[in-house]
């Protein structure tokens, strides 16, 4: 599967993001078009192994069988 750019005016994405503080550490964002694909997930590598990239998984996986985020 080929990543495109992040681009945040594809109304078909939706954006998740973790943080600390005000710093942004990590997202993922998942395109709901038909079947729901979660393309992208990211952790900045001072934060891996701490299971923050677990829970933004599986928040992810909520959001999309709830239908999506608003």
């Amino acid at each position: 599967h080929d990543l495109s750019p992040i681009t945040l005016s594809d109304a078909n994405c939706r954006y998740f993001g973790v943080f600390d503080g005000q710093t942004c550490i990590g997202f993922s964002r998942f395109k709901m078009e038909g079947t729901a694909v979660i393309d992208a997930i990211y952790i900045v590598e001072h934060e891996r192994k701490q299971k923050f990239g677990d829970g933004l998984f599986r928040s992810t996986l909520n959001a999309i069988e709830r239908g999506g985020v608003d």
